[in-house]
């Protein structure tokens, strides 16, 4: 912080948006740039509990990343990645379509409704 800024009066909140039915939280990430996410809930009290395990991850180092994608099921991870990695220039186009080729392979071993970390 610049000796001529302002202080800071507020480190995040939770707020409700008129458009959507969860609640939202804005807090500062170690960059001091705000970051908004959605809770997920219409409970005050597990909004605020989001707000502040978003916090304390963010002074303890954590990156966002990984936060978000503690509740990812398998299939939306490989969503993503088929969307997102899977495409040139990332990938060629022989590789991508292995790659959609393994998708419609039901494994026994992967657990479709499962996190990923689990």
């Amino acid at each position: 912080m610049c000796k001529r800024e302002r202080p800071r009066k507020c480190e995040g909140a939770v707020y409700q948006r008129e458009d959507a039915n969860f609640l939202r939280a804005w807090y500062r990430d170690q960059k001091g740039e705000i970051q908004r996410a959605s809770t997920g809930t219409t409970d005050r009290q597990k909004a605020e509990r989001f707000l502040r395990d978003r916090m304390d991850a963010r002074d303890d180092g954590r990156p966002s990343t990984v936060l978000d994608s503690k509740h990812l099921t398998f299939n939306q991870w490989a969503d993503c990645f088929l969307e997102r990695r899977s495409k040139p220039p990332f990938r060629g186009e022989g590789n991508r379509q292995q790659n959609l080729n393994v998708m419609k392979i039901p494994e026994p071993g992967i657990r479709r409704g499962c996190p990923v970390g689990y």
